[in-house]
């Protein structure tokens, strides 16, 4: 599931912010998953109010992936 925090280690450091509000590498992760073929489902664990915005954040950024893998085969 996608969400992002501020870092830290307790549980109080679980914020569930919306992707690029925190310090997350969105951008790695997806390219990551795109490498290794990942082709399954996303996850949202936010507030429905932010969940347009970060779906449409991470479509750029996995399309993003998709474009940045396909220029290294």
């Amino acid at each position: 599931h996608l969400h992002d925090n501020h870092g830290g280690d307790r549980s109080r450091d679980d914020l569930h912010l919306p992707p690029g509000e925190g310090i997350v590498d969105f951008c790695g992760i997806l390219h990551a998953l795109r490498a290794a073929g990942y082709a399954g489902a996303l996850c949202f664990e936010i507030g429905l109010e932010h969940v347009q915005r970060s779906r449409d954040l991470v479509q750029e950024m996995w399309d993003a992936a998709v474009m940045h893998n396909t220029s290294l085969d």
